[in-house]
């Protein structure tokens, strides 16, 4: 019997926020963790709703065994440059590929571009690259996720990034880069090297490889 559904019989209730973080400790972030961190106001009916949808025991236990973080999304539809302005967390530039932004403001100008978006529910999202992701190609990084699995966009990435930073000061990805499924012009944008200094986000070819890239995975 696993720790969680001997909490949970003992208790005789449904999984709540204490039993998650029982199975998932520090890699579970709630929206009340994340209102007392940055101040944002989630409101009673979202509250209600994310308490009221976390995921079953069963995955729970897969989300731990898989090296995932289990985060509450934003309150509202945010794109990532709302997720950087919403955390505060300052972007640094990368050349990779022959690629990179030359100037502060192209970045900027690069993440209000990009229409992914972010929005409310739980993200699952695994704090490490996908699992013999990195030196290859973007097409063989994304055969390699499960069918569980999809590649999240850059806001979510992001906020999840950002989320963990401000709430337990865990730092994902700090010595390695991976591309999500947002694009600018036809290239892959990818994000990590995570520090107190902020995080790096930049493009490379679909065609790209490198020691230093792997690809972000989450779950559906």
């Amino acid at each position: 019997m696993t720790r969680l559904m001997r909490i949970v019989r003992e208790s005789h209730t449904k999984i709540g926020y204490r039993e998650v973080r029982g199975v998932l400790g520090e890699n579970f972030v709630s929206p009340e963790d994340i209102g007392r961190a940055k101040g944002i106001n989630y409101g009673r009916k979202l509250l209600k709703q994310l308490a009221e949808t976390l995921p079953p025991e069963d995955v729970l236990q897969w989300l731990r065994e898989n090296e995932y973080v289990l985060v509450a999304g934003s309150p509202l539809p945010m794109s990532s440059s709302g997720v950087q302005q919403t955390f505060g967390l300052p972007v640094r530039l990368v050349r990779i590929g022959k690629l990179t932004f030359s100037q502060e403001n192209e970045i900027a100008s690069a993440l209000r571009g990009i229409q992914d978006r972010i929005s409310a529910g739980w993200l699952m999202f695994r704090k490490v690259p996908c699992l013999d992701s990195v030196h290859k190609v973007l097409e063989d990084q994304r055969s390699l996720l499960s069918q569980v699995e999809y590649v999240p966009n850059l806001a979510e990435a992001m906020w999840c990034i950002a989320a963990c930073k401000a709430v337990h000061n865990i730092k994902l990805f700090p010595h390695i880069l991976v591309r999500t499924a947002s694009t600018l012009n036809g290239n892959s944008l990818h994000i990590g090297e995570v520090t107190d200094d902020g995080a790096v986000v930049g493009s490379s070819w679909r065609t790209f490889k490198s020691i230093v890239l792997g690809i972000a995975s989450a779950r559906k």
